[in-house]
C-alpha cells in the first residue's frame, strides 16, 4: 500500500501536513502554515522534490539522534523527519519519503473539510460550534441567534 498526506490544523488554527508511509507511520512533518493553501503548496513541493537525493539534508540532533530535512530547490525546508536510532534507520526513512512522496492521496482532516463532508447547511441565523473533540465524537452544538 502506498503512502498518503494528511492536512490538519494545530490548536492555534495554523495548518500542517504529514506524509505517512503505507503502514501509517509518519515519515515527514511540515512546518506550520498560516493558510491551508500554503500547506497544499508544501505537499506539491514534496511531490516534486522528494525523488531527488540531493534535496535531503542528513543531520544529527544535539542528543546524537540522526534525522533529515527535505529541502526545496531554493534551500527552504519543506519537511523534517523524526529522530532515528541510527544513520541506517534515517537512510531508510529517506528512501521511504522518496517512495511515498509522489503520492497524490491527500486526507484533509481540517474543520472546513468536516463541514464539507457533512454537507451542513446552516442558515445565517445559526452558529455551529465544532471543536476537535466534537469531530471525534460526532456531536455538534448549535445556537439560535
Amino acid at each position: 500500500m502506498s503512502g498518503w498526506y494528511e492536512i490538519s490544523q494545530a490548536k492555534d488554527d495554523q495548518y500542517r501536513f504529514v506524509l505517512k508511509a503505507g503502514n501509517g507511520e509518519v515519515i515527514l512533518t511540515s512546518e506550520l502554515y498560516k493558510a491551508k493553501a500554503s500547506a497544499q503548496n508544501g505537499i506539491e513541493s514534496v511531490q516534486k522534490n522528494s525523488p531527488e537525493d540531493g534535496r535531503y539534508e542528513r543531520l544529527e540532533a544535539k542528543n546524537g539522534k540522526p534525522y533529515f530535512n527535505l529541502k526545496a530547490a531554493n534551500h527552504q525546508i519543506i519537511g523534517t523527519s523524526q529522530f532515528y536510532s541510527s544513520e541506517a534507520a534515517r537512510d531508510n526513512g529517506i528512501e521511504s519519503v522518496k517512495k511515498n512522496g509522489s503520492s497524490d492521496k491527500i486526507k484533509d482532516l481540517t474543520i472546513e473539510a468536516w463541514y464539507s463532508r457533512l454537507k451542513l447547511k446552516i442558515k445565517p441565523s445559526f452558529i455551529a460550534f465544532i471543536t476537535k473533540e466534537h469531530v471525534n465524537t460526532c456531536s455538534f452544538h448549535f445556537v439560535i441567534i
